[in-house]
């Protein structure tokens, strides 16, 4: 059992054992001299749970006498059960039942020993000590003479009753007055509302309500982003209306309320009246706003977490949020001297609460623990959880992405850095990704389908490059020594050449132009060409000849000849492709003979970088810087817009998720326990506000 509790039960009920049965002694012996004194059988003490019974009747109060006997009768019974049973522990509703007969045995304890005062005709101090260290005071009022009781216990239970008779009649005349002036105050305060213009509080509510949730009914209950919006809308909205229902209600009336209490009116009667009035007006207010939130196009999910319909649940949570801030303007309404200061408190209130309510605004880690403080965040927490935040999907960032598709976006990259980076060792993401076979991932036959499907690729590689160069600008360019210096000099140099005969007759021999004249008839038909060459050369066939040739008149010679003459007007590059170039350049090839040079199941995503890399062609583009400008409209298009719809939506979701919107019923009723604690806490400083302000100002007046 638990010890408090076992020690508590010890003490007003009794034991059997310990240090609790030899005090037992001297309150039983002191009781016996105090029954003689009254005029009760002595021997009463001796029996357990009786004398209990007759020592309230010794004070007069025979009532509580026998509630302490059956409380008495409970305890011995416990006892027996825990002495014999041997009893480790209760359960929680036992220890709940069992603290609440110890409070009413208390209770109870404390008007027994008033009304032995009242008897024995001390001073009512003596209740303390009669409830802490019982056998102690009984052996003093049993022994001493001192201590003597004005009448025996027949006389005190008559006065007693005659007493109770004159202060029932007084009680009940004082319940009339009571409840006449909260009639009163509650007639007053709904006066107000009728006549006073507090009526306007609720086309006002409803008007808010119309404004703020229009900007949040889009995407309530189907986004992270949008729910959290939502929630710190419904939040403020009952935040608002609570605020400015009771800003005024204490400041405006405050000299009538003196003069009043003045004339006798009970405080109690008008405070309790403005906690109805704000009581009904919040609640009138929030299913108000509720209704108004659906006629906007808030959509709610048809059932909560306790069984009810989710509107009702968030409504229970705006009325408390709602009756918080009403709470929190009345002890406002009472501290300040008039309304308008009060009207410029009021906004500062309002910002406390919305940048402290830990949702749309990240404070810093000192500002957190302010807004543990705050109503509003655990309105918002509370609202969310409601509406199920960890299990909607976060938008915010594709929505992001969707207002800047197309922003133009560009970079430069240099081909050899992405070459080096592609065979870098030393980074464990490239080492994964090379040595990924590519059967694993796509085969030739789907690049080769891919980019034969590609229809941008395919334009881009037909399109015309546009090259418009004639064979003679192509020249003129080659020949313009002020460009290239190095021409000139070239064209300044003599080429010599040494032969013999045998050697220029070997020459003219291979000549195609020989060959077709060589068996041609001259000189009468006695010789032919070949015979004479021969003749001719035979005589010389051991003789050298020097030829001398100047390289510039060479190059002048060849360039107005006819032939190269008509070619100038010729342009070759006329219908240059990409694809020409590169079924020129042999790098077309390369690619079409991977299918057939590797196997798909075999080859590796690093085999295959490293061929394509170490073609002389690719290795000349190491140099080339490349600019990349698209839009980011673009490349959403080229990975898939569903694609990356789900991949922010999905990571973003994972990381957005908050621990203190998780949608269970433990965590919505802990919020609106927090909420109730404000709630409690408003309405003590306002109640301690309004008298304390109502008595000082009567006092400051009288002092005046």
């Amino acid at each position: 059992m638990n010890g408090i509790l076992k020690t508590l039960i010890t003490l007003f009920f009794g034991s059997n054992y310990g240090y609790f049965t030899f005090v037992y002694v001297f309150y039983i012996v002191g009781l016996w001299f105090m029954f003689k004194k009254s005029g009760i059988k002595s021997w009463w003490a001796l029996v357990p749970c009786f004398r209990e019974y007759q020592l309230a009747k010794c004070a007069g109060n025979v009532r509580a006498g026998r509630v302490l006997f059956a409380l008495d009768v409970l305890g011995t019974i416990f006892n027996l059960v825990e002495e014999r049973i041997q009893i480790a522990s209760f359960s929680m509703p036992a220890e709940v039942l069992l603290l609440a007969l110890v409070t009413v045995r208390i209770i109870y304890d404390i008007r027994v020993c008033k009304d032995l005062a009242d008897v024995y005709e001390v001073k009512r101090i003596w209740v303390l000590p009669w409830v802490l260290i019982e056998w102690l005071v009984a052996i003093i009022w049993g022994l001493s003479k001192k201590f003597q009781p004005y009448a025996n216990a027949e006389v005190a239970a008559a006065d007693w009753e005659s007493a109770r008779t004159v202060r029932v009649q007084e009680m009940h005349q004082e319940i009339h007055t009571w409840f006449s002036d909260l009639k009163a105050n509650l007639k007053r305060a709904f006066g107000f509302f009728a006549f006073g213009g507090d009526w306007k509080c609720l086309p006002i509510a409803i008007l808010i309500t119309a404004i703020v949730a229009s900007i949040a009914r889009t995407d309530f209950f189907t986004s992270m982003d949008g729910t959290v919006k939502g929630s710190l809308a419904l939040t403020c909205i009952a935040i608002w209306n609570g605020c400015f229902n009771s800003i005024l209600v204490v400041s405006r009336e405050k000299k009538e309320v003196r003069a009043r209490y003045k004339a006798g009116m009970k405080l109690s009667t008008y405070i309790i009246s403005v906690f109805l009035y704000q009581f009904a007006i919040c609640l009138v207010q929030t299913v108000l706003s509720i209704y108004t939130c659906r006629m906007v196009g808030i959509r709610f999910p048809s059932v909560g977490l306790f069984g009810l319909p989710l509107m009702v649940e968030i409504g229970i949570t705006m009325f408390l949020i709602t009756l918080a801030a009403d709470m929190l303007s009345l002890t406002i309404s009472a501290l300040v001297t008039d309304s308008i200061a009060a009207m410029t408190i009021m906004p500062f209130v309002l910002v406390i609460q919305l940048v402290f309510s830990g949702s749309v605004i990240n404070v810093s880690t000192w500002n957190h623990s302010i807004s543990r403080y705050t109503i509003s965040n655990y309105g918002v927490k509370c609202i969310a959880a409601q509406a199920d935040y960890n299990e909607r999907p976060m938008m915010l960032a594709w929505n992001s992405l969707q207002s800047i598709r197309h922003n133009k976006v560009g970079t430069v990259v240099n081909v050899g850095k992405v070459m080096d980076m592609l065979q870098d060792e030393s980074s464990p993401a490239i080492m994964e990704l090379r040595s990924t076979k590519v059967g694993d991932l796509f085969s030739m036959e789907d690049i080769k389908k891919t980019v034969e499907e590609n229809k941008s690729l395919n334009a881009l590689l037909d399109r015309d490059l546009g090259i418009d160069l004639t064979v003679g600008d192509i020249i003129d360019k080659i020949n313009d020594e002020e460009r290239f210096p190095a021409l000139k000099e070239l064209k300044q140099k003599e080429i010599s050449k040494t032969f013999t005969g045998g050697e220029i007759k070997d020459l003219v021999s291979k000549a195609d132009a020989f060959k077709s004249m060589k068996d041609k008839k001259i000189i009468m038909g006695l010789f032919t060409v070949g015979s004479v060459i021969d003749i001719i050369f035979d005589f010389v066939k051991d003789k050298e000849f020097t030829i001398k040739i100047n390289v510039g008149d060479v190059l002048d010679k060849a360039l107005t000849m006819d032939a190269v003459v008509a070619l100038r007007e010729k342009k070759p590059f006329e219908g240059l492709t990409l694809r020409k170039i590169l079924a020129v350049s042999g790098l077309g090839r390369m690619v079409e003979n991977l299918g057939t040079k590797y196997d798909d199941s075999q080859i590796t995503v690093g085999e295959l970088i490293d061929t394509v890399l170490s073609h002389v062609e690719v290795q000349k583009l190491r140099n080339v810087d490349i600019d990349f400008t698209t839009t980011i409209d673009e490349i959403i298009k080229k990975v898939g817009e569903e694609r990356v719809k789900s991949f922010l939506i999905e990571n973003a979701s994972d990381a957005a998720m908050v621990e203190e919107y998780r949608h269970t019923r433990e965590n919505v009723a802990h919020y609106w326990r927090m909420i109730g604690l404000f709630v409690l806490l408003f309405a003590f400083t306002s109640t301690a506000s309004i008298i304390v302000g109502t008595r000082w100002g009567n006092r400051k007046e009288k002092k005046a």
